[in-house]
């Protein structure tokens, strides 16, 4: 995502360009721009990523001018994905509700950690990982997945590799230096796209035994199982729907069942919940 147009001016708006490598090549999306003003609030732009208290929900943070205010505001709205396009609940200027807290469930095969360090290295998993400087702070990422985890400090990944044996993530890490501000929340993101043919299923694995949420962008018709409910979502072929759901129970799969059209589904985000 990107900001163009003149900032002075309430035309001033985000785009969106996708690649397949940070290198590019690049191409803009044809409805350019995907976030623009509204209401009270004129030119948003300038944005930038940020993780909720739960270290994995997304939210975007950026600047715009609010009514007859002199200069611009920092504002603050939830990010989706749906189909590789972002969607921002806004833009507005009021008061947020309050983001959940993080949730680890020792029985979800899927976590995301977050933790700042200041030190020579982090070591994970039986690797070491040199920080560089050992005088600033580092923030260091670990998200595993069905048995394989990968880990990024500053953003850059580092290592993608298998784990051996299961335990807490923060059983398995340590560090030289300080390391504050240790988040861990049981959470699973597939931002694949998967093509479901008619009257097929595709299931993702869970476990977890209390409360979640889940996002999943859908193009067709599917049944969603959570447990023992059954929801039907529908969304016209070629344009893909975000479909929200939330269910009280544990679970230990999530399984998608496409109609007699086949279905598209991608952008699936669980997050365990109090």
């Amino acid at each position: 995502m990107y900001s163009g147009g003149n900032f002075e001016a309430d035309k001033y708006a985000v785009g969106c360009a996708s690649a397949r490598s940070v290198a590019g090549p690049w191409s803009k999306r044809n409805d350019n721009p995907v976030f623009s003003g509204r209401g009270a609030i004129r030119g948003p732009g300038h944005n930038s990523f940020v993780f909720g208290p739960d270290a994995a929900t997304p939210y975007v943070v950026y600047h715009g001018y609010v009514g007859d205010t002199a200069g611009r505001k920092v504002l603050l709205d939830r990010l989706t994905w749906t189909g590789d396009l972002p969607r921002i609940a806004g833009p507005t200027d009021g008061d947020q509700p309050v983001p959940p807290p993080p949730v680890f469930d020792e029985a979800v095969p899927h976590r995301r950690a977050e933790a700042w360090v200041r030190g020579g290295w982090v070591e994970f998993a039986g690797a070491r990982f040199a920080l560089g400087r050992a005088d600033v702070w580092h923030q260091v990422e670990v998200i595993e997945i069905a048995g394989r985890f990968s880990l990024r400090i500053g953003g850059v990944l580092r290592a993608s590799r298998p784990v051996f044996w299961p335990a807490h993530p923060l059983r398995r890490f340590g560090s030289d230096g300080e390391v504050v501000h240790v988040t861990v929340t049981s959470s699973l993101d597939d931002g694949a796209v998967h093509e479901l043919p008619a009257a097929s299923s595709y299931v993702w694995q869970w476990g977890g035994r209390g409360p979640l949420e889940l996002e999943l962008a859908v193009d067709g018709t599917i049944d969603l199982v959570l447990g023992g409910e059954v929801t039907t979502h529908e969304a016209e072929r070629g344009a893909f729907r975000l479909v929200r759901a939330a269910y009280e129970h544990g679970t230990d799969e999530i399984a998608v069942h496409a109609g007699a059209d086949g279905a598209l589904v991608t952008d699936l985000a669980v997050r365990a919940r109090p």
